[in-house]
């Protein structure tokens, strides 16, 4: 059921659609906020104009751009406190609105909205909603990453529980263009890196992952797993023997004829593990 349960958020939770569902809840909000006031206006028997009433609605069309920084930035950096991230989203928002609303005005209304008015008007009336949506927006991106870079795991020092023994992954998430995929980590030949990436290596291709080698070794069974070069994590399923270049170094039989270079610095480890 766990297995199962994160399968579905892996699948579930990639940048694209999440950035994606962002903007179609955000249209969603700027409908009604223009529906709103024109209820309004015909309420105090008012004029109505689409054009400003639109223009003002860039204070939720905001969210999308600074929501798209939150995600790059967690994704690279996810151990950044929420109360550090929050407050410069919060800022960056109370600069960017009233910027747009400024530049559009001055360039097709009659009438251009200062910066300064903007920027206060926005803060007094807004800023409550701001440090709700980017307080909950920050703290489930990382939330949200975590499961994703680490399924079904227990990481220590993330809080998480400590004291509970570390579960390594099972399957890894790996996108090519618009298609996303989980693949077994017991199909995996070999891992080497590629950077900022790694490329992980099966039978018939190769997939890019957006983690760094280091990573992606700390997520994996230690077990299975190995580093035999300072670039190369190999899968010990997948050796089928190994044979000394009389210099210290070995090279790695794989089960599909690959050849693999095992580092001096690295033979006792996988002597001791290899067969085992």
């Amino acid at each position: 059921m766990i297995n199962y349960l994160n399968d579905i958020l892996l699948n579930r939770f990639q940048g694209q659609r999440l950035m994606q569902s962002l903007a179609f809840l955000l249209l969603v909000v700027i409908g009604v906020t223009v529906a709103q006031d024109y209820l309004r206006a015909m309420l105090n028997q008012s004029a109505f104009y689409l054009s400003e009433s639109l223009l003002y609605t860039t204070f939720w069309a905001c969210f999308w751009p600074v929501g798209w920084m939150l995600f790059f930035t967690l994704k690279k950096r996810n151990g950044i406190s929420v109360y550090v991230l929050m407050p410069v989203a919060v800022v960056l928002h109370l600069l960017l609105t009233p910027f747009i609303i400024w530049a559009v005005s001055g360039l097709f209304f009659d009438h251009t909205y200062g910066f300064i008015d903007v920027g206060v008007y926005t803060m007094a009336e807004q800023l409550y909603v701001l440090l709700v949506v980017y307080t909950g927006l920050v703290a489930g991106m990382k939330y949200l990453l975590r499961r994703v870079d680490l399924p079904g795991v227990v990481v220590p020092g993330t809080g998480i529980d400590d004291t509970a023994p570390v579960l390594y992954m099972k399957q890894i998430l790996v996108t090519t263009g618009k298609t996303s995929m989980l693949l077994d980590v017991d199909s995996i030949l070999y891992i080497s890196a590629a950077s900022p990436y790694v490329c992980i290596h099966l039978e018939n291709r190769k997939h890019l992952y957006n983690h760094s080698l280091k990573h992606t070794a700390d997520s994996l069974d230690p077990q299975q797993f190995l580093r035999i070069h300072k670039s190369t994590l190999v899968n010990l399923k997948m050796v089928s023997g190994y044979t000394s270049r009389l210099n210290g170094d070995y090279d790695l039989a794989l089960l599909n004829g690959e050849v693999l270079r095992l580092s001096r610095n690295y033979r006792a480890a996988f002597t001791d593990r290899f067969g085992k």
